[in-house]
């Protein structure tokens, strides 16, 4: 008789407790439900500076003439001293004579002059073309860059 006593007041105590707990205004993945997002963006006002509308439109234009893509290229050369322009031209005029179907750059960053090759969005294909061109260029190294969007009007497949 104490087990049904004591497992009655159990089962009672639990069920008044669902009973009084109110279902969240949050699902439970956290995230509010789709009448909820409704309500809070109907009342909110946002209080902002004028020059920041500006701003911001003068960004996504910045953004819209930007043609670079976080990607890889592999560094061939570099150099400073009076020279270093002549020699940079000169390694990338032989890089293009062996190499025509790789795009070469020539970067100036103070005080050095770089050649760069390749335009490449992993590493692991930048890695190819260091591999092949280790015998001609044995120094040459991954960097990672900002690199030209590829060209979708071409049907070639090769690396550029």
């Amino acid at each position: 008789m104490k087990r049904i006593l004591s497992t009655f007041v159990v089962l009672l105590l639990f069920w008044g407790n669902v009973l009084a707990q109110k279902p969240a205004p949050v699902s439970e993945y956290g995230q509010l439900s789709a009448n909820d997002t409704t309500r809070i963006w109907t009342g909110l006002d946002v209080h902002q500076n004028p020059k920041t509308k500006e701003l911001l439109e003068r960004k996504i234009q910045l953004n819209k003439n930007d043609q670079t893509t976080p990607g890889y290229r592999v560094q061939i050369y570099f150099g400073s001293g009076s020279s270093a322009r002549l020699r940079a031209m000169k390694v990338k005029t032989d890089f293009l004579s062996s190499y025509p179907d790789v795009k070469a750059y020539i970067i100036y960053q103070s005080p050095d002059f770089k050649v760069r090759v390749g335009d490449f969005r992993t590493r692991s294909d930048a890695l190819r073309l260091q591999k092949k061109i280790a015998r001609d260029y044995p120094n040459a190294f991954i960097v990672p860059d900002n690199i030209q969007f590829p060209d979708l009007n071409s049907n070639s497949t090769s690396e550029r």
